[in-house]
């Protein structure tokens, strides 16, 4: 007898389709996941204080009405500036003058700031707390909750170190982090207490060489037998002794006092700077005269900066040493010891340093990589990064005054730790 298959009623053939389906299914949500996870497309959450979720969620939950957008945010040093409109140099935010109010969510702690129109009188971050913060600002007597155009997570941005830490900054805004509580992209500062990074700098110490200039070296102020790279050089290594001796981490631009530098380009003054990731930038010089009877010291800060840190310093030097300041005259005003140097272009109009050691060096808050076709070499890193270091630039002395010369050869140590240690008081360092 013949052998007859069973006849065929399809049921296995709705077995392997309804596996395959189920098996096409998991496989989706596999890839799925793992492209979630490569690419960060997924909820944002966040931990308050070490609180769980639904208790972070509580926090979040605070109400508000009435809401302030801003789109730009920048450091200046240690100084965190927000805008309303993108940042630009030639116009002041409708920010600008403002009061914030900064809530620590983790403590109820309240710190109040005047965004001022200078770019190192905003918030500072060095000085806050750890914890997360939500902002306030007083708009015509209006209290309103700052919010943030897109959704961000800025990069780490990270403090001086002081008492043998270092605080990590970081700027949140997204909806998605409680979407039951939060319908706009309502800006956060966290701040989290952390280990002393290593390989990061806090001060960047230039001093005064040759200058590279349309690839030529020019020539070093030298007077009364004695040399101006030479001794600035000694004076960054001792300077650089007395800020360590407080916690502070310092690279100085060049091993060699001779060793011609550009302010512009790769591996020029600028670039070294940057790639240090500093907060400040001290340019350190003597300056010189055709009138010998010119002397003292002169300290020159950013247009765009207010002149505390120049004033504390150069209050510290008239105080405590020897030196005298200099009659700093410049194109916008006279001062003692103590100014900024503004080129005044066309139509009168004061926007850029003079400067390129202070204007380079404070990022976009200094307009760094915008004045001439030598600034633009700076733009791969400079022009679109939040970060600028504060500058100061320092003539000690005029070398072209035999009195000054021969104060410095007998004060010198003196005068650069009382230089050291004003600096460190004023930025509100700490063994």
């Amino acid at each position: 007898m013949a052998y007859v298959p069973p006849k065929d009623t399809g049921k296995k053939k709705k077995i392997r389709y309804v596996l395959a389906v189920l098996f096409l299914c998991v496989l989706s949500i596999g890839v799925y996941f793992i492209i979630q996870s490569l690419t960060g497309e997924k909820k944002s959450e966040i931990s308050i204080c070490g609180f769980n979720k639904h208790q972070s969620e509580q926090l979040l939950k605070e109400s508000y009405t009435e809401t302030y957008e801003v789109s730009d945010y920048l450091f200046y040093g240690e100084s965190l500036n927000l805008f309303q409109n993108p940042y630009d140099l030639e116009k002041m935010d409708p920010i600008s003058r403002k009061t914030v109010e900064l809530i620590n969510l983790c403590s109820d702690e309240t710190f109040t700031y005047t965004m001022e129109s200078y770019v190192d009188r905003k918030i500072d971050v060095g000085e806050l707390p750890s914890g997360l913060y939500s902002i306030y600002l007083n708009d015509q007597v209006v209290k309103k909750r700052l919010t943030y155009q897109e959704a961000i997570r800025s990069e780490p941005f990270y403090s001086v170190a002081r008492n043998g830490k270092q605080k990590v900054i970081t700027l949140i805004a997204d909806k998605q982090l409680s979407e039951e509580t939060l319908k706009d992209n309502t800006l956060f500062i966290k701040i989290e207490d952390v280990e002393i990074q290593e390989e990061s700098v806090d001060v960047f110490l230039d001093p005064y060489g040759p200058r590279l200039v349309n690839g030529f070296a020019q020539p070093v102020g030298s007077a009364n037998g004695m040399n101006e790279a030479e001794e600035m050089q000694k004076a960054a290594e001792k300077i650089k002794a007395y800020l360590e001796s407080y916690g502070l981490r310092v690279a100085i631009a060049k091993e060699e006092a001779l060793e011609p530098l550009s302010y512009y380009g790769f591996d020029g003054i600028m670039d070294r700077a940057y790639q240090s990731g500093a907060k400040y930038y001290i340019e350190l010089g003597m300056n010189a005269s055709s009138q010998s009877t010119v002397r003292g010291f002169e300290i020159y800060h950013s247009d765009q900066a207010s002149g505390s840190l120049s004033n504390s310093i150069g209050y510290a030097l008239s105080k405590n040493t020897p030196l005298q300041a200099s009659n700093a005259y410049t194109w916008k005003s006279h001062s003692e010891g103590v100014a900024s140097c503004p080129l005044i272009g066309s139509a009168g109009k004061e926007i850029y340093d003079s400067f390129p050691a202070i204007r380079e060096s404070g990022g976009r808050a200094t307009g760094a990589a915008q004045m001439n076709a030598d600034a633009k070499t700076n733009a791969s890193f400079v022009a679109e990064g939040n970060t600028g270091m504060y500058a100061i630039s320092v003539n000690f002395i005029y070398l072209s005054n035999a009195d000054d010369v021969a104060l410095w050869k007998q004060k010198q140590d003196d005068i650069l730790k009382q230089f050291s240690e004003a600096f460190v008081k004023a930025i509100h360092g700490k063994k």
